[in-house]
């Protein structure tokens, strides 16, 4: 245990960053996986597709999406209950024992909302962040207590930061609504 606080000692002491310069990338698969699985599910309720429905909670409990905060995240209720049942002898879905963390929700003009997340030392850390209907909103990642990790502007398309920590930590992850009116948006992360 000595060892690791003699690295990192040394490492601050050298000025090193606490993770790699973070880079905008093109949306990760996995997250455009989930992004379209929110679409073809909210598409088929909007038809009241039964069918479609029951397919797109199958497709969430076989990617293992979880709330961001760790726990799995059940399908939206509103799918559940417009879903066809399963047909007869329809095996159980078995999801992923850790799937990508996924979280929704609506801001008003101006309004942020801020919460922390730990990522793993030396792996490749990603969050991507859509704004709804083509609103303006930035997604910002903070070390938590220190320095701007990334920051972009989502509009039409959805973007993606990645960086990889240099060591296990809580990262602060910030949306923030730039447009004039309310707006919803998706992130979703490794």
């Amino acid at each position: 245990m000595r060892l690791a606080h003699l690295v990192s000692a040394l490492v601050l002491a050298a000025g090193a960053p606490a993770c790699e310069r973070a880079q905008s990338r093109e949306t990760p698969r996995e997250h455009g996986e989930v992004l379209a699985l929110l679409d073809s599910g909210e598409t088929a309720l909007a038809n009241g597709d039964g069918p479609a429905l029951r397919e797109a909670v199958n497709a969430w409990f076989a990617l293992g999406v979880r709330d961001i905060d760790g726990a799995l995240s059940p399908p939206p209720d509103r799918w559940l209950n417009a879903a066809a049942p399963p047909s007869a002898g329809e095996p159980p879905v078995r999801g992923a024992v850790r799937g990508p963390g996924v979280r929704q929700g609506a801001l008003n003009a101006g309004e942020a909302v801020q919460f922390t997340r730990a990522f793993y030392a030396g792996r490749v850390s990603r969050i991507t962040l859509r704004a709804e209907s083509g609103a303006a909103m930035t997604l910002a990642i903070r070390e938590k207590d220190g320095p701007l990790v990334c920051e972009h502007v989502a509009r039409a398309r959805p973007v993606t930061c990645e960086w990889t920590p240099v060591w296990t930590s809580d990262y602060l992850i910030e949306v923030r609504n730039l447009a004039d009116d309310a707006a919803r948006y998706s992130l979703v992360t490794n």
